[in-house]
């Protein structure tokens, strides 16, 4: 079977949650398939599809310089769809499976559909209900239920308009026709634009339970949307690795991942500033205005890591703290931290409540709340028992190898007829 994976990023660039899991699954499903990666770098040609090779996996890249916030809001690239009608045409997959279509097009699925090809999407978060990604409103809010007004607001008040003299009268005529523009694009076309994307992509795999439900919420069909936790590279870990044991006084926690509002950052840091008995190291790349900012010397920023210094950050720390604030769909690093047997302080919310047991293999505390996470901190010092307990009760973790053969089935039952 010829598999094409469409991403906004891959590992060369950006070595994070979807990007990570979408470089295993490739690197699985092509022990028994012709598997190709079609992706966007800022360092491509805007002229032509490149191809190459990332760790012996076929790759067809483009270029694309837009950033962050303007991707999420223009959510179409004419050039990514000629770059994608090229690459269906010379190397003619069987069925595409989109990962992530950021830097991309909402139309890619609608393209695929008319020549002929399957396809399969993963939600790896809310970007098509939402053009900020996380269905959180500008006041780091969740914006549940949709309110397509909401959106408008939201999305005015973080576009960064560029400096004009004309502003110095109070008066630019262009300013009126851009706020009508995009009032109209995210009330009426984007939602359009995605319902025509629900209608064909021909299967949507939802990580966790509660992404299942607020898509079939938004206007996916049933049907359309199955439930499948993501798996992980077993190989992270050593065959003679064993959790650090906690006997009491100093506890280690630990955070992994993009250190960011929405992930909750300032959240584990006001909650640490009170704290006497723990440590906490950071891995992530931080930004300056956290790293100017240290609220106390028992909190080290450490940098980003790969795979194979995760062996070394995991053995480091008694729990780890996963404190986002937006609803993740279900965070990779949760079930690598359960591979490692440590135990998980999180959020009460999303994937983050489904991974975490609470009490059992870890502790789940309000969303958003520095006091409540400073006290479920606090607990485990009191009851060093408590952290063997939990680590001991650690659920078994589904391998990318396993998830692998369980997305092959969802491609041939979407390739067999009707």
């Amino acid at each position: 079977m010829k598999i094409l994976h469409v991403i906004h990023r891959f590992v060369d660039t950006n070595r994070r949650g979807s990007e990570l899991y979408t470089y295993h699954l490739c690197r699985a499903l092509a022990q028994r398939h012709e598997v190709a990666v079609f992706y966007t770098s800022p360092k491509g040609s805007k002229r032509r599809v490149e191809c190459g090779y990332v760790d012996g996996l076929k790759t067809f890249v483009i270029g694309s310089s837009d950033s962050w916030q303007e991707a999420m809001l223009r959510a179409r690239s004419r050039y990514a769809e000629a770059a994608f009608i090229e690459v269906l045409t010379e190397w003619r997959p069987d069925i595409v499976h989109f990962q992530h279509l950021l830097f991309h097009s909402l139309r890619l699925p609608t393209i695929a559909k008319s020549v002929g090809v399957r396809s399969v999407f993963t939600l790896h978060d809310f970007w098509l209900l939402c053009p900020q990604i996380q269905l959180l409103d500008h006041e780091q809010r969740i914006s549940w239920p949709i309110n397509r007004r909401n959106c408008y607001a939201c999305c005015q008040a973080r576009t960064q308009r560029a400096y004009s003299w004309r502003r110095l009268w109070g008066w630019e005529p262009t300013v009126v026709w851009k706020k009508v523009t995009l009032a109209y694009y995210l009330m009426r076309r984007r939602p359009r634009q995605v319902a025509r994307l629900m209608h064909d992509v021909d299967l949507f795999i939802a990580p966790s339970r509660h992404t299942r439900e607020r898509f079939v919420h938004e206007g996916l069909p049933p049907t359309k949307v199955v439930y499948c936790r993501h798996g992980i590279n077993h190989d992270i870990r050593p065959a003679n690795y064993r959790p650090r044991p906690y006997t009491g006084s100093l506890i280690d926690c630990g955070f992994i991942g993009s250190v960011a509002t929405h992930k909750g950052i300032d959240v584990l840091l006001d909650a640490f500033s009170r704290i006497e008995d723990a440590h906490l190291r950071v891995y992530g790349n931080a930004p300056p205005q956290y790293l100017n900012r240290l609220p106390s010397s028992r909190i080290q920023f450490m940098g980003e890591i790969t795979d194979s210094e995760k062996t070394e950050a995991f053995r480091q720390m008694h729990v780890l703290i996963v404190p986002s604030i937006w609803l993740e769909i279900g965070p990779l690093v949760i079930q690598e931290a359960f591979l490692f047997g440590v135990p998980v302080i999180t959020s009460n919310i999303g994937g983050m409540a489904e991974l975490v047991d609470d009490g059992r293999n870890g502790l789940l505390f309000n969303v958003g709340d520095a006091e409540d996470l400073r006290h479920k901190i606090e607990y485990l010092v009191r009851n060093p028992e408590e952290v063997e307990r939990l680590s001991a009760n650690a659920p078994a973790v589904k391998s990318i190898h396993d998830n692998a053969r369980e997305v092959e089935a969802f491609y041939h039952q979407v390739l067999s007829p009707n």
